[in-house]
Formats: structure tokens, sequence, C-alpha cells
């Protein structure tokens, strides 16, 4: 599990807003980073993006500062490889500013998960976009963060308990039938799915609605 890709896709859900005014696509991407890995706000520039900030006069990073720290402190793989969930791709269709966003599983697909001027692919809301990656041009380099590959979590046992009155039963791989309910068959050969067969015949009539 990708820590990266799961905080973009609580995003496009909408559990938490991105920054809306155009051309704050670092800000953005920053942000579900951060949301990733519990970081406080702006934590991203203070651990990455430093040493090449000041270059853009402004004090404030721009994506080509991101890009260019990601490069320096070796958080890219080659570009012959394909961008996989929980990436950060960074182009240079807005120069000096540059251009990023987080790649993100969405529909069955990859999606670049972007602030921008343009609205584009999955238009989400104000200057957010879910746009296909194939459509995404350009890409210069896939920044990669190793601490977001974590273990899926546990999943927990699943049991099927029958209760009949004050005995409880784990039936979980069982097929049974039970006759004192009217011929109801309950089938939990496969835990993920219970199957419940009732016999029509077997239910007493249904007794109209008084209006």
């Amino acid at each position: 599990m990708n820590l990266i890709n799961e905080a973009a896709r609580a995003a496009v859900r909408r559990d938490y807003d991105l920054p809306t005014e155009p051309g704050m696509c670092l800000a953005a991407t920053r942000t579900v980073v951060e949301r990733a890995f519990g970081w406080p706000s702006h934590e991203l520039y203070r651990r990455i993006v430093t040493e090449h900030v000041q270059a853009n006069t402004t004090g404030t990073p721009w994506a080509t500062d991101a890009e260019k720290s990601f490069r320096a402190r070796g958080l890219t793989v080659p570009l012959w490889q394909s961008p996989r969930p929980g990436d950060l791709v960074f182009n240079h269709t807005s120069m000096p500013y540059g251009h990023v966003g987080v790649v993100v599983a969405h529909a069955g697909g990859l999606y670049v998960l972007e602030n921008a001027q343009v609205r584009r692919g999955l238009h989400q809301y104000a200057a957010i976009n879910l746009c296909p990656l194939h459509l995404w041009d350009g890409i210069t380099t896939i920044g990669r963060l190793p601490d977001a590959e974590v273990d899926d979590p546990p999943q927990p046992e699943r049991r099927v308990l029958l209760e009949r009155g004050p005995a409880v039963e784990n039936i979980t791989g069982k097929r049974l039938e039970i006759m004192e309910a009217r011929g109801v068959t309950i089938n939990a050969e496969q835990p993920d799915t219970v199957r419940i067969a009732v016999n029509v015949g077997a239910l007493p009539p249904a007794k109209p609605l008084k209006n």
C-alpha cells in the first residue's frame, strides 16, 4: 500500500480540501504528501525542498525547486520506468515555475491529481483536476518517496456466528439447514459471502397491511 496514493484518493473523495487557487500545484502536492505521512503544514518544504528555494528570488518554493531537490537527494526513478501510484511527476509546461502532480489510482486507471490553470481530464473542483496519466505530457522527473510504501494492514478474521437461544456456534465454512426456522438454509462455506436461502413455501402467508 502506498500512503501517498491513499492520501490522494482521499482528496478525490473530498475527505479534505486542496489549495484551489490556480497555479498552486506544489502547494496541492505538498498537502497530499503531508496528509499521507501525518506531517505538519509545510513540512515537505523543510525536509526536502530547501537548498534550491532562494534561486527563484521569491522565497516561496516553485515546482522547479522541488524537482531540483528531489533530483539532488536521489528521490527519483529513471524516466524509462512507468510512474506508479504515489509518485510525484514534474514537467516544464509552465516555466520558470514548473508543474507537479501526484499519480493516483482511480477508476481502474492512473491519473495525475493536480492544481492547474486549465481544466482537463476529470475536473474535480476549482483548479483541481484528475488528468489521465497518458495525457500528462512531457514528464521530466519522477519523484518517489521510499517511506510511502508500507505493508497492507492485516485483515481481521472473518467469522459467521449462528445464535440459537443462548448458544452461539461458529459456522464459518459450513452449510446447514435450520429446520426449526421454517426451511432456512445458511451457506457460509465462503466467509466473505454468506448466503441465506429461504424456502418460500415454508413461510406463512403474508398479512395485508392495514391502511
